[in-house]
């Protein structure tokens, strides 16, 4: 996996713009001062999720991180290299997506970790919580997806 098309190593990035592109694009949907859109874990070499955690929680050993993903990233964490190391050094913030919702619940990692679950009323105490930790995050659904928004792009 190159520095240029970084992506899911699960998914066929064939399609994937160069990062550049996608952290441009990034920035535009989202400008909000507290969130700052990188491609260091290209310039870095990662990889895998736990490379970027694991740095990021050494270089910065007085912040508190939480990982955001979708359901549908949780219906397959335990695909993912290393992801009992994963929640074992940060919280998990899991938000529901459509048509995810049950097989994200009732997946490998979901029932792993099920222990270790908080209620969504706790969801401000998650980024201090003691890990393995995590919550699931109803709310609104959107159905937009990078491979949607690609598709959408390339009929244009």
């Amino acid at each position: 996996m190159g520095a240029r098309h970084p992506g899911n190593p699960l998914k066929n990035n064939e399609k994937l713009a160069p990062l550049a592109d996608r952290v441009t694009a990034a920035r535009q949907f989202l400008a909000h001062p507290r969130i700052r859109v990188t491609g260091f874990e290209a310039a870095k070499g990662f990889t895998y999720t736990w490379e970027t955690v694991r740095f990021l929680t050494q270089s910065l050993p007085g912040r508190h991180f939480v990982w955001i993903m979708g359901a549908d990233s949780l219906a397959d964490l335990h695909r993912w290299e290393r992801w009992r190391d994963l929640a074992a050094t940060v919280p998990l913030a899991v938000y529901v997506r459509p048509g995810s919702s049950r097989r994200a619940l009732a997946s490998r990692a979901a029932t792993t970790l099920d222990f270790a679950q908080l209620d969504e009323s706790d969801a401000a105490l998650l980024a201090g919580a003691k890990t393995p930790a995590w919550i699931y995050l109803q709310g609104r659904q959107s159905s937009l997806s990078s491979s949607g928004i690609r598709a959408a792009k390339s009929q244009k």
